[in-house]
């Protein structure tokens, strides 16, 4: 994927957040708890949304699950840098 296709998936506010979040290594739980206190999504919403959003961004090579950890992949991480 290119950097302008990560680009691209990267401009939805809350995907970006996601990525950015897991410049380190974060579980679902942690993800959906740092959503929860950005938005103001309750519990059910945010495990629906932050799914969706995960898998938008792991099928786009932008976040890798890692033994059930969620890590931005470093070219994701130079567009996070130089973009946003």
């Amino acid at each position: 994927m290119s950097l302008k296709e990560i680009r691209e998936i990267l401009e939805h506010f809350h995907r970006r957040a996601i990525a950015r979040y897991c410049l380190e290594p974060r579980t679902f739980e942690e993800i959906i708890n740092y959503m929860m206190e950005k938005t103001d999504w309750n519990h059910d919403l945010a495990y629906v949304l932050v799914g969706e959003h995960l898998a938008v961004l792991e099928k786009s090579h932008i976040v890798i699950n890692v033994s059930g950890k969620w890590v931005t992949s470093k070219s994701a991480a130079e567009v996070l840098k130089k973009y946003f």
